[in-house]
């Protein structure tokens, strides 16, 4: 078990901002929901040939991205753990495939930015507890609650459409912050495993120390792998094409646990992908600081260490889904859109 230690007082003061970690949970699963006091992000350094590059890459994406199909959504409807959001019309398959996205962690409150993700999709949100990930871990530690939860959503589907003989084509799983908790439960079952084809983890991926008694920011080579391991296998099928795995964090730096600069790095190195510095700028101002991009294992660290950073991260679902998941799943009627928000 990791050990719970105490806050300093600062930390303390921010817990308005967001809920503090809680005890009882595996080493390697970390109870996670970072609250810090905001940092200015660096201003980007000057022109290189390499941004340059990068610039023009982003200004192709977004013209691509002004042709890509475009989704409009149905209100959301309950179910029992949480609701979902579907696509108006007919969107699924003459064989009743539809494809269902999980997102686990405030999915509802980025409704806007789900709206243009054009995902042709159901959009499940899946919410438990309010106090950091233990509640997420714990709601999924029942390893068939999980295909329970994606049952539900496609009957209920099937019944709020009249179209029976619905069912599941693609999966994908979203996870921003404290919702990292059931992810790792989720995947660690083999069928779940072998279901989902694509994963985004927005500042959401954590791991323990192999010495969570000597601190903070002990650097990548000091992060356990333990907990870390059906992530780097799913990053291992994500650079062959088998699956696709997209990475965002910030920079915030935690008391109690590797940052997910740390665990995301602990990735990237178990797999070999080659990481590339970088300081471009997204359109929301969002500063990256380097990039992995290899097959499809994407990879994008940013600057900046405060609440509001990590909330944005949140509010780059829809961009992050348009932009790679999108076109792996629709890849006739969606262009690949490298970059043109992330």
């Amino acid at each position: 078990m990791m050990a719970r230690k105490s806050r300093s007082a600062s930390l303390l003061a921010l817990v308005t901002f967001f809920v503090t970690t809680t005890s009882g949970v595996a080493e390697g699963e970390p109870s996670v929901s970072p609250g810090y006091v905001p940092v200015r992000a660096e201003m980007p350094r000057a022109p290189t040939p390499e941004t340059d590059d990068l610039a023009k890459l982003e200004r192709d994406a977004l013209a691509r991205a002004a042709t890509s199909h475009v989704v409009d959504y149905d209100a959301w409807h309950g179910v029992s753990f949480g609701a979902y959001l579907a696509p108006k019309g007919d969107f699924w398959g003459d064989d009743g495939g539809i494809d269902v996205i999980v997102h686990f962690n405030a999915a509802m409150l980025a409704g806007r930015s789900w709206q243009k993700s054009h995902a042709n999709a159901v959009v499940v949100s899946a919410a438990f507890g309010a106090f950091g990930s233990g509640p997420y871990q714990e709601a999924m530690a029942d390893p068939t609650r999980f295909g329970r939860m994606i049952a539900e959503v496609v009957s209920t589907v099937a019944s709020q459409r009249k179209h029976p003989g619905l069912h599941v084509r693609k999966l994908g799983i979203v996870a921003w912050s404290a919702g990292f908790g059931a992810v790792g439960r989720v995947l660690a079952v083999p069928k779940y495993f072998a279901q989902v084809d694509s994963l985004i983890l927005l500042d959401a991926l954590q791991a323990g120390y192999k010495d969570p008694t000597k601190g903070s920011a002990q650097g990548v080579e000091s992060v356990s792998l333990t907990g870390l391991d059906p992530y780097i296998r799913f990053a291992r099928e994500a650079q062959t094409g088998k699956k696709q795995l997209v990475v965002t964090h910030t920079s915030i730096v935690p008391p109690e646990y590797a940052s997910t600069t740390e665990a995301a790095l602990a990735i990237v190195g178990a797999v070999s992908a080659p990481k590339h510095e970088s300081s471009s700028q997204n359109a929301d101002g969002m500063v990256r600081s380097y990039r992995v991009d290899q097959g499809d294992l994407h990879v994008h660290g940013f600057r900046g260490g405060g609440p509001g950073d990590h909330m944005r991260h949140l509010h780059l679902v829809g961009d992050v889904v348009r932009e790679y998941l999108v076109p792996r799943w629709s890849p006739k009627t969606a262009p690949r859109v490298e970059n043109a928000s992330l």
